[in-house]
């Protein structure tokens, strides 16, 4: 026996370390994977707000140039963009 009589492959690692006892390890696996979605999927709706709000301030500064917009409704409309 080249490793010895306590040595019983991959199987003895997790048993000695107690990693997968009673799904545990299983457990953490899977919360450690929910959690890495949520904030990827939290930073792309993130960033995708912001371009949709670039975008909403250009059309107003467009219709404030052509004049269709007072200055009063363009600050106020600004405002509500902005918040």
């Amino acid at each position: 026996m080249m490793y010895g009589s306590r040595y019983n492959g991959i199987n003895s690692c997790f048993e000695r370390f107690g990693f997968m006892h009673n799904g545990i390890g299983m457990i953490l696996v899977f919360i450690l994977i929910l959690a890495i979605t949520v904030t990827i999927i939290l930073l792309l709706t993130r960033n995708s707000r912001h371009k949709s709000g670039d975008s909403a301030l250009k059309e107003l500064k467009l219709r404030y140039a052509k004049g269709e917009l007072s200055e009063e409704e363009f600050l106020k409309r600004k405002h509500l963009i902005d918040m």
